[in-house]
Order: structure tokens, then C-alpha cells, then sequence
């Protein structure tokens, strides 16, 4: 929907596809990071302050597990942490962050 949005702004002349820009914090940041690597051909700069680039290496050492958890399988994920992950789901964890597309940003 934020991606038809702006194909809308642009196509009625209101914004310039060379002045899309795109900045979020904590999660926000988290966000910014995902269309940055996804769509990198639709903004000019990307402000990301505080983000989650990676959960495989958050999961471990936050205090929200659980968030990482809904980030990576859904909300009918893990809600109760007595084990470290599992190498496949690490995996996963690295598959759904931002950081697994990072050769694709040219996002300034």
C-alpha cells in the first residue's frame, strides 16, 4: 500500500521520483531498512536511526525475544524462551532482516 502510494504521488505530478526519501526509528528504522534493500530503485536517501538490521544476531541478547520471533514466523510464533535458537531457526531469523538484502540497496 506505502509503495502504490507513492507510485500515485508521483504519477499526478505532486512528488519527483528523484526526491523520494524514506526514514524511520526502532522499528521505524527496522522498516526504512526492509524498503531500502527491497526497492531500491524507488528512494534517493534512507535516514535509519536506531534500526534492527539483523535478528539472528538480536534474538539472542534482547529483551524482546518475542518480537523477533512474530518478525521472523507470524504471530502464532514462540512466546515462551527457555532454549537458545535453533541453527535453522537463526536462519530464518537472518532470511527475514533486512541485512539478507543488503547487495541490492543503492539507496544513498
Amino acid at each position: 500500500m506505502f509503495l502504490s502510494a507513492i507510485d500515485e504521488v508521483i504519477k499526478f505530478g505532486v512528488a519527483s521520483p528523484s526526491k523520494i526519501s524514506v526514514m524511520g526509528i526502532s522499528h521505524g528504522g527496522f522498516l526504512t531498512t526492509h524498503l531500502i534493500g527491497q526497492t531500491s530503485d524507488k528512494f534517493v536517501a534512507a535516514a535509519a536511526i536506531n534500526p534492527v538490521c539483523n535478528l539472528a544476531l538480536m534474538v539472542g541478547t534482547t529483551d524482546i525475544p518475542d518480537w523477533c520471533y512474530v518478525e521472523a514466523f507470524g504471530t502464532n510464533s514462540k512466546h515462551s524462551f527457555t532454549q537458545a535458537p535453533s541453527p535453522q531457526h537463526l536462519t530464518r531469523f537472518y532470511n527475514k532482516s533486512p541485512i539478507s538484502h543488503l547487495s541490492k540497496v543503492c539507496t544513498h
